[in-house]
């Protein structure tokens, strides 16, 4: 039996997605194709399109057999950290034989490079020009995602052996997908299956607006304003948060009363010094409350150290697949409610609940937003597993 792991995000789900996952069916003989997917906020440092629900669906419904949750301050993060704590995921479920990414032609044979530079067995797939003027240096979002997952794997020991598909040229962009969900949602019928699409029929998209006054008050309460409010806990700065340098900090300071919306705000902290993802995950992780550790104000920015995963949110399954989280390393959350109100060991053990509890107020806050836009109210205390 074959089981393939698959990091993403479905952000939305489109149909170079389900290219991946039929690769990993029709070429790898997957019998079980496991998706590690990030949540309500993305690694852009934005919300996700859709809830993690409804894009939960929509895997389910195009191949996935099992759905786990990347916790929230990993999915928000840079690549090492997010790479290093999805193959975290994957390495705790039970005979996992590959992990599947995709990656642009001119990306593939660099990505293949540092394969076989580790240990790691290696399988490349589609083909590829071996002339170096093929080689793009400047390596696409997915090639550095790529490397960090072999780097992953490496550090962990993992016996998960890497695989890299090469991205079809003619494929949809997910960026461009995500423009059309909210200016022209009619082109989306060639650039996401129907099914996909039937999961998010009548639900409306999130955008970046729908974070601009939350985040401004989110701001404004960590720092000391104007008003002589009350400042941060213990008199620190905002350098407190994940990905928050001292210069992002000092702009922050700087620019909060010319605060008009997120993506202004974005362009006025975004420095030559300082990229524009970059900033938009370091003010995420002010909004969602994402602390540094002791560890890393410390000045240890190990990645080993640093990323802890204590357990394994299921997001959804299909019926006859509960068997694939039979012998996992870590508990298995399927309801939070569960787990909130435990104290003792097994509550407080390897940090469960604090991770936890991150990852019900981000819920929390998408759900809020996603609600005033107009959409279906959720609960993340009482939501439950989609189950197929």
């Amino acid at each position: 039996m074959i089981t393939v792991g698959i990091v993403a995000e479905f952000n939305p789900f489109h149909m170079g997605h389900k290219y991946i996952i039929d690769y990993a069916k029709n070429t790898l003989n997957a019998d079980n194709i496991i998706i590690i997917m990030s949540g309500d906020f993305v690694q852009r440092g934005t919300l996700a399109s859709y809830s993690k629900w409804y894009r939960t669906k929509m895997a389910l419904c195009n191949g996935a057999d099992l759905v786990i949750e990347l916790p929230t301050r990993y999915a928000t993060s840079s690549a090492p950290f997010f790479s290093y704590a999805a193959v975290s995921c994957l390495d705790a479920i039970k005979g996992v034989d590959y992990l599947l990414f995709g990656c642009e032609r001119d990306s593939v044979n660099e990505v293949k490079s540092i394969i076989d530079s580790s240990n790691k067995d290696f399988v490349e797939e589609g083909k590829t020009s071996d002339d170096p003027k093929d080689i793009d240096k400047k390596l696409s979002s997915n090639a550095i995602l790529a490397k960090a997952y072999v780097e992953a794997l490496n550090q962990l020991n993992s016996d998960i052996k890497p695989v890299v598909l090469e991205l079809k040229e003619e494929l949809p962009s997910a960026s461009v997908i995500r423009d059309e969900l909210n200016y022209n949602p009619k082109a989306l019928t060639k650039a996401m299956p129907k099914e996909a699409l039937e999961c998010i029929k009548d639900i409306k998209p999130a955008s970046d607006k729908m974070l601009d006054m939350v985040l401004y008050y989110a701001l404004k309460e960590s720092l000391a304003t104007e008003n002589n409010t009350e400042s941060l806990n213990n008199n620190e700065d905002l350098t407190c948060y994940l990905e928050v340098s001292k210069e992002i900090s000092d702009r922050i300071k700087s620019h909060i009363n010319e605060y008009a919306s997120f993506n202004d705000f974005v362009t006025l902290i975004k420095h030559k010094n300082i990229a524009y993802s970059r900033v938009k995950r370091a003010l995420l992780h002010i909004l969602l409350k994402h602390r540094k550790s002791a560890v890393e104000m410390s000045g240890n920015f190990d990645v080993e150290s640093l990323v802890n995963i204590s357990y394994l949110r299921l997001l959804g399954l299909k019926k006859e697949k509960s068997f694939l989280l039979k012998e996992t390393e870590i508990p298995v959350i399927s309801k939070v409610s569960d787990w909130v109100n435990l104290s003792g060991e097994k509550a407080e053990k390897n940090n469960i609940l604090s991770s936890l509890k991150e990852d019900i107020f981000a819920a929390d806050i998408y759900d809020k937003l996603s609600f005033l836009n107009g959409n279906p109210k959720l609960n993340e205390m009482k939501n439950s597993p989609v189950i197929f």
